[in-house]
């Protein structure tokens, strides 16, 4: 008897800094409360050049799963990056190592109006720092400042299922508490014990006001995933966003993919020429996109001594007006001319394993972008 099996659903990875969008850098592989569960249902994993599939196998007739998915079941799935880079290249925060990831899930509030394949990230443009969460074991120590001007004598601290949230704001905590404040303290720590509880995403409200936002999953830290993502089988995921109908059968009309978007980082560029081989006058040097050399401004530059030969050569530096796109393929016709000769023809993009550097104004200030992320800039020396 032969054994069928079809997708049950599809993830594509995308990054635009790659020239063929595929985010080949990217390694995904199931939770290992995911892997039993597919087990069971005699569910199989690939991954696949754009991203990941999962197949289920399915009955004679090609039209029915062999074995019903249980609607209260989830699939989760860890993300990790074999480019040690990727936050460098990519438009999340540049600092989002510390505790948190990025979390993803098919429980949105798409309307459906788009006919593009379903989005698993929150804005709609990409993935980025609204999907930042904080990284927990299933047990911590929950650290609280209390209010200076308060008078209370106790706080009401409620865990809530994130998930759960999204779809009915009036669901009950998962647990609650209610914790007496010492005379005296300004900052209680509240041990959290979420064993009980399958892994997931949490909020933590104090008073009825959120703090915390949160996955707890034991091996999320041993695992040094950058991102997970949750893929619900229940109700609560809308119609668009399902990979089996409400009671758990496959979906006729269509396989079901979803798409995890990353966008390039935008960040100044900066130029050092170094003189180290010709004698020219820095005010003859300038630097253009083809014919435009509106887009850098050209500052002045801190000579670079030679170590070895005890030699110091002059540098002017260029740093562009604007953010530039970071890309693989940065294009062509960045040219470094000594008035109307023409010194390199391409110039070289900045590498990803340049170190980032945060812009600030006089006062020492960040710049930020118009995504209010710190305003990055990368170096680039180019000897001549």
């Amino acid at each position: 008897m032969a054994i069928t099996y079809i997708p049950l659903f599809s993830i594509n990875l995308s990054h635009a800094y790659y020239s063929d969008g595929i985010c080949r850098d990217l390694i995904v592989k199931p939770t290992p409360a995911c892997a039993d569960v597919m087990k069971r249902l005699g569910l199989l994993f690939r991954q696949i050049k754009t991203g990941f599939s999962v197949f289920c196998r399915v009955g004679d007739d090609k039209q029915e799963l062999y074995q019903a998915f249980d609607v209260k079941k989830k699939l989760s799935f860890y993300l990790y990056s074999r480019n040690p880079y990727l936050v460098n290249i990519s438009a999340l925060p540049w600092d989002m190592d510390g505790g948190k990831i990025l979390y993803f899930h098919n429980v949105q509030t798409d309307d459906g109006s788009s006919d593009e394949n379903p989005k698993l990230f929150v804005a709609a443009e990409h993935a980025g720092k609204q999907d930042l969460i904080e990284s927990r074991a299933q047990q911590f120590s929950f650290e609280y400042q209390l209010d200076t001007d308060s008078d209370a004598t106790s706080v009401v601290i409620e865990i809530f299922d994130a998930i759960k949230l999204l779809s009915d704001a009036a669901s009950l905590p998962v647990q609650s508490m209610l914790i007496s404040i010492p005379a005296g303290e300004q900052e209680l720590s509240v041990p959290v014990d979420l064993t009980s509880q399958p892994e997931g995403a949490f909020v933590i409200k104090v008073d009825g006001q959120e703090q915390m936002r949160f996955y707890a999953d034991k091996d999320l830290f041993r695992e040094k995933a950058f991102a997970i993502i949750d893929l619900f089988a229940s109700v609560d995921a809308v119609e668009r966003y399902r990979f089996t109908d409400v009671t758990g059968a496959l979906l006729t009309e269509k396989t079901a993919v979803f798409d995890i978007e990353f966008k390039q980082r935008k960040m100044k560029w900066r130029y050092h020429i170094v003189m180290k081989h010709q004698d020219i006058s820095l005010d003859d040097l300038n630097i253009a996109l083809g014919s435009d050399a509106t887009i850098f401004d050209k500052q002045s530059g801190e000579p670079i001594t030679d170590v070895m030969s005890d030699t110091t050569y002059p540098v002017t530096s260029f740093l562009s007006r604007s953010a530039l796109d970071f890309k693989e393929q940065p294009g062509k016709d960045m040219r470094l001319s000594k008035g109307s000769e023409i010194l390199i023809q391409n110039l070289p993009g900045p590498m990803i394993s340049s170190p980032l550097k945060a812009e600030t104004d006089h006062a020492g200030n960040y710049i930020l972008d118009s995504e209010n992320n710190q305003l990055l800039y990368s170096e680039t020396f180019v000897y001549i």
